[in-house]
């Protein structure tokens, strides 16, 4: 009894923390929209990371906070609706950067209002953004012919960095999050690295290189998106290998990684949507070509990530479980360890059914708890 207990309790706490999620495939890439055109840039909300931002080739920006299931455009202020870079100050979520082929554009509203902060950036042909992530008015941008520019003053004024930097079409950026002071960036040429806050630059490989995203857990893992798809380096860039499994459009401008589940990884690519890919240990491809398939648990008890039972527990997440550091780091543990339960629910139809019953309870509490903040707001 104690053991069926314990596993009841396991599911529930599994389900609040982890039916937020699109249903993304096990080590297996699984489109997500938007269905309007070439994405060329995605941006995370650090701390509500259903809300996604993509930028697009002739669209702007548009915005989704559900998980990429819905999206709409926010372009008001913004002149140039060409966007091949995005970034959010971490430490204030409302303020936005849109790197375009006309400049860098800034919003302090979500997105709902942009105006131009260009001063100094003599190439305004921008493919890249990074925001320092414990100086958030420090940032760079990654420009088409110019090289890397700086700015100390949230983008008010820029100054080029490119010491050492051989080439200078520039069109991705990523910041080290724990040693801000080590950047990448992604180029015609490869992958060029600074560890003095892009003073000085050095190559660490060869290749075009489209897009770049550090997994905020592991610094020494990042991935890159090139026209042959995703590579992964676990070795700060020393060494990749390919991680497209059901990736069907190799041409990868931009990557993103849910900061909350860093093993959780959109992919924009050419014309073909967003690709979203769950990675798991051991049981797929980890850079090596395997493959999975599975979804979360109360994804596998309702059998869609758009049931209504499973939107109210990831309002319930995003609303009370990633708002503190405790909530958060329960939501990543699981987010590890959920996947292989949430397939063997899925296999047997008696045991989806139990867990659906067994959810009823934690859905009604999570409904109450989120009427009671919707009367309140």
């Amino acid at each position: 009894m104690n053991t069926v207990k314990s596993g009841v309790l396991m599911i529930l706490l599994l389900a609040a923390s982890l039916s937020g999620i699109a249903q993304a495939g096990i080590n297996v890439w699984t489109p997500t929209g938007p269905e309007r055109g070439t994405t060329l840039a995605l941006a995370i909300d650090p701390a509500t990371p259903t809300t996604l931002y993509a930028g697009t080739d002739g669209g702007g920006v548009l915005k989704s906070i559900d998980s990429g299931a819905h999206w709409g455009a926010v372009n008001t202020g913004l002149t140039n609706l060409f966007v091949s870079a995005l970034a959010i100050d971490p430490t204030t979520r409302s303020t936005l950067y849109a790197g375009t082929v006309g400049g860098v554009f800034k919003s302090t509203d979500g997105g709902a209002n942009w105006g131009a902060v260009n001063t100094g950036l003599t190439d305004r042909s921008v493919g890249a953004l990074a925001v320092n992530p414990t100086t958030p008015s420090t940032l760079y941008a990654g420009t088409f012919g110019g090289g890397v520019f700086k700015s100390t003053d949230g983008g008010a004024n820029w100054g080029a960095v490119n010491t050492g930097l051989t080439d200078l079409s520039v069109s991705a950026l990523a910041i080290d999050p724990t040693t801000p002071s080590t950047l990448y960036a992604g180029t015609n040429g490869g992958v060029f690295k600074s560890i003095d806050n892009g003073a000085n630059w050095g190559a660490v490989n060869t290749g075009s290189v489209r897009a770049l995203a550090i997994d905020p857990t592991t610094p020494s893992t990042l991935y890159a998106g090139t026209f042959g798809g995703v590579f992964k380096s676990t070795d700060g860039g020393t060494n990749w290998g390919a991680v497209n499994t059901g990736l069907t459009n190799l041409t990868v401008l931009a990557l993103a990684i849910d900061p909350a589940a860093p093993n959780t990884i959109y992919a924009g690519t050419n014309g073909n949507s967003v690709f979203v890919l769950q990675q798991v240990s051991g049981t797929g491809d980890s850079g090596d070509g395997g493959g999975g398939g599975g979804c979360f648990i109360a994804t596998a008890a309702f059998g869609s990530p758009l049931a209504a039972e499973v939107q109210t527990l990831r309002e319930f997440r995003d609303r009370y479980l990633l708002t503190h550091a405790p909530g958060r780091l329960l939501v990543a543990v699981y987010y590890r360890v959920s996947p292989p339960l949430a397939q063997f629910i899925r296999r047997h139809e008696a045991l989806r059914a139990l867990t659906r019953g067994l959810l009823w309870p934690a859905v009604w509490g999570a409904r109450l708890a989120l009427s009671v903040s919707h009367t309140a707001e």
